[in-house]
């Protein structure tokens, strides 16, 4: 211990003497450390621990799958089933449905987010209400009083974390809600969105047709989730005996719930993780590169080390001393830059993670910081430690300026670490390159859509105000005369679900005079509604028929338009308007009155989806998206748009009130968030490759400076030395090049799940970015290669 003590006051010595090198090599393992905290704190909260709950290991998704793989989900039935005939789980209960509330009596209108959960769901996870209680079964079913459970936060902002709130009621979509319960501090469900407060679910007896729920449930204890499996497929096989119109080909798969979380973000946080992974490799190199330069100077103090008697093994240890003290140096200050990466993280993320609650410096996260510094430490430190242990003590004692042992070695080893700089730099490159090109390609392509001077807002009117269909038509009726009178409108539309969001409903499509299908989930098509106009509005193309009329009222003639999309599949070889088919949600012969073009439905990189619309006075809801056309600047109607509102129901909350630019860019904000990440971390990975090419030059004109003085008395010309400089500069990136081109080609593959419209061997990211590379690292070994062209031969030969 006590010479542990003497080799950690030494280095600190050691270290301040030389403020400028020990100042770069914290910063530079700072930021490579810090990224991998930070990232790795995400990899914790989505990946190893997103349910942090009591014996996480027993909790399993029960998810209901069709054998053709078009549509998953369970329906209230069927979970009914379930849980009243399996022998596998000690409960089940479905996952909060995403719902939203208009609180009233609180002042202004508030549109608050919440989730409507089954009695069985805090059971399910093994935790109590920090305050009162959860729901019981009575009022699972819908009996007695109406009742909620707040989350810990709205708790404190709502009735400043007073007991007293137990009995304290709040009016919600115009029924009072009485608070039963306050969930604990923290308490975050990944996958559902941020909840102010629970509701029950209820009984839902709408068939076994809608599949729309996820289950969880509990394992009892000894139970595998292979004897579960196997019990739920008996289950399964069960109801499709018995129910074979609406169960065919339904099976039910049992997963570890940490494998089903964040599936859609699993390769994402890889990717980044991989890639702040070869920054610290970056990093290390350079701090490597810089301690072998170091070393060189040091030569004198280690010979006579050693000349006092200190063995090898003795001089190692105290560099690798130093080294691992700069990785915790750089790792404390690494926590500082990863601090603000995941407040980054936390603001840019999809709401739907809960990364608020669960993203943090946890003592998990802390003890991985501790760890990769410390093993970085010994990384970049061990190759200088054994090479600048190796000195010839004749020639260090003489003060030569080259006296260490293996010099032709230790160059071949600096060169190899720069060469694997610039692999590593082209590997990120190419994959940010190829989510830049992606972006951009999304970003220009054409959705089917005519999105610019458009202002779009959500309207949810309350139930029990608006009950009739009757009074919710007038309602918007109403709001789209008093819309489309708005000095610069030039005209205004409602729609069920707005392009390029989410939320469309899906169900099958039988065509009247057709047998009917022997499975329903072929013929999954999406349904929406929209009012007269809406399709010329945005700029959605009329290709056959006519479009919907005021006169399609809900006392005329069931009519529906379609897509081009679902037309060449249903109708490929004849016209579909006059055709009749049954409407899968009110069951009503609908006639085909018109065609329109099919645009990319919620993201611009998913494929249209085969459409049916219907209008909306036939089929409307309470909750629309509003849309209206401006002549200039949609953003200046959003004022006028409000007091039109207000004008007919100041009880009515505006939400999600956005330009249509906004929407489109919305759908791009998590493509968008994962390239900028990315293409952040490359453009370091390229700044640290310049720096070591630039760094192993440097520091070869200095070893070799009496060698270019002499090739100049001798008569070679400055421009010979610079260009036999810049050679060395060249190849080095070359075989960097050389090595990192074939990692990238299989590297790219990893990514192409990701990409949409262009290939992950894309030859314009494939060619560029070596390009780039070898002209940054020429660049960088310009200056080093001037200054040995410029070198004065008297002054160069006497150069120690």
């Amino acid at each position: 211990m006590s010479t542990l003590i003497q080799d950690l006051n030494y280095s600190i010595r050691v270290l301040r003497k030389s403020p400028v090198f020990t100042f770069v090599a914290i910063l530079m393992l700072a930021l490579g450390i810090g990224a991998n905290t930070a990232i790795f704190s995400a990899v914790y909260a989505l990946l190893l621990n997103p349910y942090p709950f009591p014996q996480p290991d027993r909790i399993v998704s029960v998810e209901a799958r069709h054998v053709s793989g078009k549509n998953s989900g369970t329906g209230y039935t069927d979970f009914s089933d379930w849980r009243r005939q399996n022998a596998v789980f000690e409960e089940m209960a479905i996952v909060p449905w995403s719902w939203s509330y208009t609180l009233t009596g609180q002042g202004e209108p508030q549109r608050i987010a919440g989730g409507r959960a089954t009695a069985s769901f805090l059971r399910v996870l093994g935790i109590q209400p920090t305050l009162g209680r959860f729901f019981t079964p009575d009022e699972d079913k819908g009996e007695g009083q109406r009742v909620a459970v707040l989350t810990y936060s709205a708790w404190q902002q709502r009735f400043a974390g007073s007991p007293d709130a137990l009995g304290r009621t709040m009016t919600l979509d115009g029924e009072v809600y009485t608070v039963i319960g306050v969930l604990p501090s923290g308490f975050a469900f990944p996958g559902v969105r941020t909840c102010e407060l629970f509701a029950p679910l209820g009984e839902m007896g709408v068939g076994r047709f809608i599949h729309q729920y996820d289950v969880v449930a509990r394992l009892k204890p000894g139970v595998t989730v292979e004897r579960a499996q196997a019990d739920m497929t008996t289950i399964a096989r069960r109801l499709e005996q018995e129910y074979p119109e609406s169960n065919k080909g339904w099976g039910v798969v049992v997963t570890p719930i940490a494998k089903t979380f964040a599936a859609d973000v699993r390769t994402p946080v890889e990717l980044l993780f991989a890639t702040v992974a070869f920054v610290l490799l970056l990093a290390c190199a350079n701090v490597a590169g810089l301690l072998l330069a170091r070393a060189s100077g040091r030569a004198k103090e280690i010979a006579i080390r050693a000349s006092l008697g200190a063995s090898r093994a003795r001089v190692v240890r105290q560099m690798l001393t130093e080294s691992v003290l700069l990785g915790l140096m750089g790792g404390g200050l690494g926590l500082v830059f990863a601090n603000w990466l995941i407040d980054l993280m936390r603001a840019a993320a999809p709401k739907d993670l809960a990364l608020d609650a669960t993203l943090h410096l946890n003592p998990t996260v802390l003890a991985f910081t501790l760890a990769v510094s410390a093993l970085t430490g010994i990384a970049f430190g061990s190759a200088p430690a054994w090479f600048g242990s190796k000195t010839d003590l004749n020639a260090a004692l003489k003060g030569a300026a080259n006296a260490w042992s293996g010099a032709r070695s230790r160059r071949r080893f600096q060169s190899c670490l720069v060469a694997g700089e610039v692999a590593l730099s082209l590997v990120l490159l190419v994959g940010a390159g190829l989510l830049v090109r992606n972006f951009l390609f999304v970003l220009h392509l054409d959705t089917g859509l005519r999105t610019e001077h458009v202002l779009t807002f959500v309207l949810d009117l309350p139930d029990m105000k608006y009950s009739s269909a009757q009074r919710r038509l007038t309602f918007y009726q109403e709001l789209l005369d008093r819309l489309r009178s708005l000095p610069g409108a030039d005209g205004a539309a409602v729609v069920d679900t707005l392009p390029m969001t989410s939320g469309m409903s899906g169900g099958s499509f039988e065509v009247e005079g057709r047998p009917k299908p022997a499975d329903w989930v072929d013929t999954m098509v999406q349904y929406n509604s929209s009012s007269p106009g809406f399709f010329n509005l945005m700029g959605i193309p009329l290709q056959r028929g006519r479009d919907f009329e005021e006169t399609d009222t809900a006392a005329a003639l069931p009519v529906a338009i379609i897509n081009d999309k679902l037309a060449r599949q249903f109708f490929p070889n004849e016209d579909p308007v006059g055709h009749k088919f049954k409407d899968d949600y009110d069951r009503k012969l609908r006639t085909i009155v018109g065609v329109v073009g099919s645009f990319k439905n919620q993201k611009p990189m998913r494929e249209a989806m085969p459409m049916v619309y219907a209008p909306f006075a036939q089929k409307g809801y309470g909750s629309m998206w509003v849309t209206v056309r401006a002549a200039g600047d949609p953003a200046k109607l959003a004022a006028a748009a409000r007091g039109a509102v207000r004008e007919l129901d100041r009880d009515v909350p505006i939400l999600k009130l956005r330009t249509m630019r906004q929407v489109v860019a919305d759908s791009l904000s998590e493509p968008q968030l994962l390239m900028s990440f990315l293409a952040g971390f490359a453009g370091f990975a390229l700044a640290l490759a310049a720096i070591g090419v630039y760094g192993l030059i440097a520091y070869s004109v200095t070893q070799r400076m009496q060698e270019m003085g002499v090739r100049v008395a001798l008569g070679a010309s400055p421009g010979e030395v610079l260009a036999s400089v810049l050679r060395k500069g060249t190849l080095l990136a070359g075989a960097g090049v050389a090595l990192g081109i074939p990692v990238a080609l299989g590297a790219s593959r990893f990514i192409g799940s990701l990409l949409y419209g262009i290939s992950p061997h894309d030859p314009t990211v494939f060619v560029g970015v070596p390009a780039l590379l070898l002209l940054v690292s020429l660049a960088a070994s310009y200056f080093p290669a001037r200054r040995a062209a410029k070198v004065d031969p008297i002054v160069a030969l006497r150069y120690e």
